[in-house]
Formats: C-alpha cells, sequence, structure tokens
C-alpha cells in the first residue's frame, strides 16, 4: 500500500517539548563530566555518564520532523530548504561560539610558532564552514567538542533533499520501508560493535558525520510510518517496551562500557519513544498532554537548541567558581544554579539571536531566490 499525506502540518507539540528531554538528558552528562557526579547511587551515575545517547535523540528527531515538513519537497524547493536551514542554525552557532572563543586559545599553543598558527587556522576554518565534526583530533579543543554535533546536523541537512528526492519514502510501500529501517538501525549498530571487538577508541565513530546517517534516516522512516498510521504506540505499549529497555540497559552496562556501544537497545527505543511522542494525543490522557502541550514544555522545546549550544560557555565560565566555592552548596544546588542559568542565556539567545536573525536572513534569501528565479 503507498502512504499518502493525509496528516496536516501542524507542528506536533509533544516533539518539540521532546527536543528539550534530548537536551536535558545531555546538560545532565555535562554537568557529571565536567563538574561532578550527582547521585553518587552507582547505577544512577553509570546511567548518567552514559547520557551523550541523547545525541542520537537528537538527530532522529531531526530526520522525522525534516521528513515531516519537507518530505515532499521538489527539486525547486531545494535553495529555499538550504537558506531556512542556515538561518536557523548559523546566528545562534556563530554567538556562542565567539563568546567561548577565548577558552579555546590555550589549546592553540605549540611548540613553534608555525605550528601554533597552523592549529587556529584549521580550527578557525572548520568551525566557521562547519567541518569541526569531520577532525576527530578537533573534538576535545573546547567549543570543539559542544558543536561537532552541528556539523553533523549541516551534513545531514546537505544530504537531505538528496535522500528526499533518491528515496521517494512516501512512495515505498511497508515491506521495503521496514527494510528501510533495519538497513539504518544496522548501519547505526555495527561501527560502534566493531570498535569495542577490536578495542579501539569510540570518539571516531561517535562525532563522525557518517556515522549519524543511520539515525538520521531511521527518523525519517519512523516519520513515514506516523503518517500512514501502520504502527500504534499507546501508553501501555510505550510503558512495556520502556521496562524492557530498563532491564536490557541496565543489564548491558557492565558487559558494553562505552555508550555508543549500546545502540542495539538505544536506538529502537528512540524510535518507538519519538513514535509515541507523535500519537500521544491519540492516546495520552489528560495529565500526559498536560506534561507535552503546555506553555512552559513548549517554550523549553523552542530554546532547546540555544540550550545545547549555550553549554560548553557556562559551564567553561561558572567550572572554576565551583573549584573555589564548592563547600557552600551541595551538589543538587550546584546542579539547579547551572540549569537556570543555562535557561536563562538559552531563553536570551533565542530571543534576541535565533529569531531575529532568522527572520532578516529568511527575509533577504527569499528577495534573492526570487530575483535568481526570474
Amino acid at each position: 500500500m503507498i502512504g499518502s499525506y493525509t496528516i496536516s502540518k501542524e507542528p506536533i507539540a509533544s516533539l518539540t517539548s521532546l527536543r528539550f528531554v534530548a537536551a536535558f538528558l545531555i546538560f545532565l552528562f555535562h554537568f557529571h563530566i565536567h563538574v561532578f557526579p550527582i547521585f553518587n547511587i552507582a547505577i544512577i551515575d553509570h546511567c548518567v555518564a552514559r547520557g551523550a545517547i541523547g545525541m542520537s535523540l537528537f538527530f532522529i528527531l531531526s530526520g522525522f520532523l525534516l521528513e515531516y515538513n519537507y518530505g515532499d519537497m521538489k527539486y525547486s524547493d531545494i535553495n529555499e530548504f538550504y537558506l531556512k536551514r542556515f538561518g536557523r542554525i548559523y546566528p545562534a552557532y556563530i554567538f556562542w561560539s565567539l563568546l567561548f572563543f577565548y577558552q579555546l586559545i590555550p589549546h592553540f599553543y605549540s611548540n613553534t610558532l608555525f605550528k601554533t598558527i597552523g592549529k587556529a587556522f584549521l580550527v578557525i576554518f572548520a568551525d566557521i564552514f562547519l567541518l569541526q565534526a569531520w577532525f576527530p583530533h578537533f573534538f576535545s579543543m573546547g567549543t570543539n567538542g559542544g558543536t561537532w554535533s552541528l556539523s553533523v546536523e549541516a551534513f545531514l541537512y546537505l544530504l537531505f533533499p538528496l535522500l528526499v528526492l533518491a528515496l521517494k519514502i512516501h512512495r515505498i510501500d511497508n515491506r521495503k520501508l521496514i527494510i528501510l529501517i533495519l538497513s539504518a538501525y544496522v548501519l547505526t549498530v555495527i561501527p560502534p560493535m566493531a570498535y569495542f571487538f577490536f578495542d579501539q577508541p569510540l570518539l571516531t565513530a561517535y562525532s563522525l558525520p557518517a556515522y549519524r546517517l543511520g539515525d538520521f534516516l531511521g527518523g525519517m522512516i519512523i516519520c513515514e510510518l506516523y503518517r500512514r498510521n501502520t504502527f500504534h504506540v499507546d501508553n501501555k505499549i510505550f510503558a512495556i517496551f520502556g521496562v524492557l529497555f530498563l532491564l536490557i540497559f541496565g543489564f548491558s552496562l557492565k558487559i558494553f562500557p562505552h555508550f555508543t556501544t549500546l545502540n542495539f537497545i538505544v536506538i529502537p527505543f528512540f524510535l518507538v519513544m519519538i513514535l509515541w511522542a507523535a500519537q500521544i494525543k491519540q492516546y495520552g490522557n489528560r495529565f500526559l498532554l498536560k506534561v507535552f502541550e503546555n506553555q512552559f514544555s513548549q517554550y523549553l522545546g523552542k530554546i532547546s537548541y540555544s540550550f545545547y549550544l549555550s553549554q560548553p560557555f557556562i559551564f567553561g565560565v561558572i567550572r572554576p567558581f565551583i573549584e573555589i566555592h564548592n563547600t557552600f552548596l551541595n551538589k543538587f544546588y550546584w546542579l539547579v544554579i547551572f540549569l537556570l542559568i543555562n535557561i536563562l542565556c538559552a531563553a536570551f539567545s533565542f530571543e534576541f539571536i535565533e529569531k531575529p536573525f532568522y527572520r532578516i536572513i529568511l527575509k533577504l534569501g527569499i528577495k534573492k531566490l526570487s530575483i535568481y528565479r526570474q
């Protein structure tokens, strides 16, 4: 049966809120590794230490939302799509990168002036053109450790129109769609497992854009399953799947020490979670609808991009202060302070950087595209 676009393109409110859930997972992970463990309970701290798995949720959500909004694009729409994506991510990215740059400078120093200038040139060049994820040895260099995912997003944005035009997912029957999502799953599982069995560092696979293609493609396919209303994930099904996930995930922590090797269970859970969240209006009770669709949750979801981007700067500024004054407050107070400052900075970035510059770029860009088409 061929899928059809029967669902309107109104924003799916629950997925907007879910974006902040993913960003909050990363926030807890960053607090755990850059400040101190929060809970002092082994099993919980082990889970938080693997909070970087939330990045897969970001990329799957990205694939879902792009397919939902642009899955029927034509060749003539590509330039406008790229313009909107550029306007969406670049202004806030440049703003926070410039703020953080002073913390990056010490990484440039080398034993010769030539190497120092070379390092600075390569890093700045990669940052400007969002290429840093292609250079894994940049990963530990300040802001690159926080913005590699933007480099991955830029690659996926570049690839998305080609995937839409080549795959034509909405024309594929359900059997081929299942084969496609299984292929995407294999793409997310095999690379980290290869690193695990051969005892090699996993950082390269973690940050390389090509490695994240499986996450993104999985999100696109889940979106099409949502459009077709093929699979129904109500609250009971999601609860059962969630319990199974926690059991397998907890057991696997001892076997697979690195979070990327847990993709075999994490990715299916995220795919089911997104499908459940997208269908929450069909199956959600009043409490869940209030949690996901209230104005505060929606606003947190909207500022989640800036919430993620501002973390390296905030952690870099406040962490030295904690090292001096850590005896005055306990860990949870520090966590709340970091979280509130992060939310305030994200709100500022969203209101005064993201929104206005997006409008400016879109207005100027659409004019140029109109002239070009004439």
